[in-house]
Order: structure tokens, then sequence, then C-alpha cells
């Protein structure tokens, strides 16, 4: 009688074990299989943006910026998927599939807006991982912190020509 029991608990206990154990396989299977067909859009997504005449300029560049919790700085690295460039102008790209494929979704809005205010980019594109479409975002922001392009070089041949004054001075 107790062999009996100790034989059913522990079948009990073996088959619980190999349940939890089957379920964590197929959702490591899921997640994988979904990273694999989230990485294939977006390098689908890369040559859809190079068929409508975008240069790819990098995969996966780096948004940093700093924001603050109780004063406290937080930094952040934000990742879109693409950084590419049309006409001088260069776009953050984000890719998305499946049920995330919804700009209008609180999530993506705001991961959007992420890009389009921290990123230095002159804009932002949202592409459908699925049907390949390509939309330009836009907020209407009172500001975007961005460094136009020609602030570096300026910075630096005033910096130049500063230190050109000041050895013709101290030469004199």
């Amino acid at each position: 009688m107790i062999q009996s029991i100790l034989i059913a608990l522990l079948t009990v206990a073996v088959v619980f074990l190999g349940t939890r154990e089957a379920r964590r396989m197929l959702s490591r299977r899921r997640v994988k299989r979904k990273a694999e067909y989230g990485r294939q859009a977006e390098n689908d997504a890369g040559e859809r943006l190079t068929d409508l005449g975008y240069l790819l300029i990098e995969q996966h560049p780096s948004v940093p910026y700093i924001w603050q919790l109780d004063g406290e700085d937080m930094p952040v690295n934000a990742v879109p998927d693409w950084l590419v460039k049309k006409d001088g102008r260069t776009y953050l790209v984000e890719v998305k599939t499946g049920g995330q494929a919804n700009p209008k979704s609180a999530a993506i809005r705001r991961q959007l807006l992420e890009y389009f205010l921290y990123g230095n980019a002159d804009g932002v594109l949202f592409v459908h991982g699925e049907s390949g479409s390509v939309h330009h975002v836009d907020f209407p922001a009172e500001f975007k912190i961005r460094t136009p392009a020609w602030v570096w070089p300026t910075l630096v041949g005033l910096f130049i020509l500063a230190a050109g004054f000041l050895w013709g001075w101290i030469r004199a």
C-alpha cells in the first residue's frame, strides 16, 4: 500500500517536472524563433530601404542619452534597427513585426518618440516588417535635441583660429 502511494507520488512529481521542463523548452524555442524572425525582418527592411534609395549606414546604431530620476543620472542606450541616409538627411529606423507592428500602440510610439528626441538624426522611419511599408514619423515637438552637422567643424575651426591668434600674440 505505502509502496503504491510512493510510486504514485513519484509518478506525479516526474510528470509535473517533465511538463514544466517541456513548457520551458517550448517557450525558449518560441522566443528564439521570434527573435530570428525579427532579425530576418530587419535585414529585409534594409534591402527594402536600399531599393527605395536609402543608403544603409549602420545596423543597430547607438542612441545614448541621460535622463534623471530624483536628481540621479540614468544613462540610457537606445538601439534602433538602422541608421540610413537619403537626399542628405539621416533617419533612424525601427522595424516591427507581428502584434508589435503598430506604431499607434503606446510602447512603440514612445520608442519612436525617444529616437525622434534623442537620436542625432534628421528623422525617424517606421517599417512594417511583414508588409515592407515605410512610414515617416514626425512629432509636434517644440524642440529636438540634435547637434547640426555644421556645429562641430565650426567649433574646431574657431578653436584653431583662436589658437593661431594666441600663438601669434605670444610670439610677438
